[in-house]
């Protein structure tokens, strides 16, 4: 539990970029053993292509994580809120 808070911190803690729109999209991504992606998609769309890219890119720029622990989950998801 406390590798996933430490991923969500580095998330939360990354800068948005600006301008994408309004909405909500969930992504997913998988950590790899090393603290890299191993895997990133959307899980549900806004309906707004920039702000969807925006998300994507949002959690690709928090990387790379620390690496997991050998029980720790590796498999997230994000809501990325564009205001």
């Amino acid at each position: 539990m406390a590798y996933a808070k430490a991923v969500m911190k580095k998330v939360r803690a990354t800068k948005k970029q600006a301008g994408a729109g309004k909405g909500v999209v969930v992504i997913g991504f998988v950590v790899a053993g090393d603290g890299g992606l191993a895997d990133v998609k959307i899980l549900q769309g806004s309906g707004n292509a920039a702000l969807d890219r925006i998300a994507l890119d949002h959690i690709r720029r928090a990387a790379p994580f620390p690496p997991p622990p050998e029980a720790a989950g590796r498999s997230f998801a994000f809501e990325f809120v564009g205001k």
